[in-house]
């Protein structure tokens, strides 16, 4: 089995230009997993791709060491191990739902914790599709400020961990950037080489934004590369607000939003009312989108799904009441992931825009530029660069001595890891 590594990304880079139509990426897995998994949509309507997930800093307001325990909750109210387990769990009480696991670094140390039963649930969720990756990266890393052979090595260490102990379905076949700060078009190209089908992320200028909604223009061929060089080139969509749930639709214990009560012998019973609200968002929110059969709802935020029964308690009432009045409203609702959204998108015959330079530099409203970082923490930034440095050499004597991988080696990638997401 070829392993994801420097090396491989190296030659790819010397690809040569092709001159055929851009398609969509059909290179499937082996086995049930992946596309082969999707639940079915319908036809001639409207489909709303409903994608659990769950966006977990490693390291933000507090060390990565707190956010996987859930230390100093007094400082945000954050536990990674409990996200995963009880996602675990949830997913295994019903085969249709799905849940998109992104930051490697927490999976490992809560796989390294569970027990054989906990493992072969979770490969076996893996395999059925059920549980799947998206970018992939020991962290999801920022684009502004790295260098591109420290994203290459964050990929291909979060990657290997992953096929090395979790299978060949847990390689992720969709880049998940939704929470850096502009986006660099030396990134589309790196996950265009590297076999991705699409790519997924949120903050864009704020203008850049709105006149893409206006237009249509959300989604687009990413040109990393030199213009019309598609094997350079990656299916990108960015998502026309903010990566959480649509406003009232959010029901994590860290949530706000009203749970749906269906019981209509109670003084509170707001199906009726929680439907047309749905309904409404869909009506918004699908005509900024060229495909407008699909589109995707990306259910969760920062550390949610820390109690997984109570936000897919609500987003299964949610699903059966939607999908009793599909004739009526013509919208049809199902549990998704970015990999089978875009496998229905292939399917259509939409012509997307094209684009070839960066989303920098980024401001998220009047007078927000985020730009500072360009220049900020200098140390931090020094750090990472000479760690990197050192790390290079340290891999290469392993080589060389014909090591087979140290644990030392893997500790120091995974801290120099740790540190991409926050380099700014």
């Amino acid at each position: 089995m070829v392993r994801f590594d420097i090396f491989f990304v190296f030659c790819l880079l010397v690809k040569t230009e092709s001159k055929s139509n851009f398609r969509f990426n059909q290179n499937q897995r082996s086995g049930d997993c992946g596309w082969d998994s999707c639940n079915p949509t319908l036809p001639g309507k409207v489909n709303v791709h409903l994608v659990p997930h769950s966006h977990d800093d490693t390291g933000w307001l507090k060390t990565v060491d707190q956010y996987y325990y859930g230390a100093h909750q007094e400082v945000q109210r954050a536990g990674v191990q409990y996200i995963i387990e009880s996602v675990i769990k949830e997913l295994a009480r019903d085969e249709t739902k799905k849940f998109i696991q992104v930051e490697t670094g927490f999976l490992w140390r809560w796989w390294e914790s569970k027990d054989d039963f906990m493992r072969n649930l979770t490969l076996s969720l893996i395999n059925s599709g059920q549980l799947q990756f998206a970018g992939g990266g020991w962290s999801m890393n920022d684009e502004a400020t790295t260098h591109f052979l420290s994203i290459i090595n964050n990929m291909e260490f979060g990657i290997n961990w992953l096929k090395d102990n979790l299978g060949e379905c847990s390689v992720p076949d969709v880049a998940w950037q939704i929470d850096p700060f502009g986006h660099s078009k030396e990134q589309a190209r790196l996950f265009a080489e590297m076999g991705f089908k699409g790519l997924f992320f949120a903050r864009i200028d704020y203008r850049d934004k709105a006149e893409r909604k206006s237009l249509k223009e959300l989604q687009m061929i990413w040109e990393g590369g030199e213009p019309g060089d598609l094997e350079q080139s990656i299916f990108t969509g960015v998502f026309d607000d903010h990566y959480s749930a649509p406003t009232g639709f959010c029901w994590d214990i860290i949530c706000t939003d009203e749970p749906i009560n269906d019981d209509p012998s109670l003084q509170e019973y707001n199906v009726d009312t929680k439907i047309s609200e749905f309904v409404k968002t869909v009506e918004e929110k699908v005509k900024y989108y060229k495909d407008e059969q699909h589109i995707m709802f990306t259910m969760g935020d920062d550390f949610t799904y820390q109690n997984a029964r109570q936000y897919y308690k609500n987003i299964d009432k949610l699903i059966k009441n939607m999908n009793s009045r599909t004739d009526e409203t013509g919208i049809h609702v199902l549990y998704s992931t970015p990999s089978c959204y875009i496998k229905s998108l292939s399917e259509g015959k939409v012509e997307y825009p094209t684009k070839s330079d960066d989303f920098f530099p980024y401001a998220s409203s009047a007078d927000s530029y985020w730009t500072g970082f360009y220049s900020s923490r200098p140390s931090i930034k020094l750090l990472e660069r000479r760690g990197m440095r050192d790390l290079t050499v340290s891999q290469q004597l392993e080589v060389a001595s014909r090591g087979s991988g140290s644990s030392i080696l893997f500790n120091m990638r995974r801290y120099l890891l740790h540190i991409k997401e926050n380099v700014y």
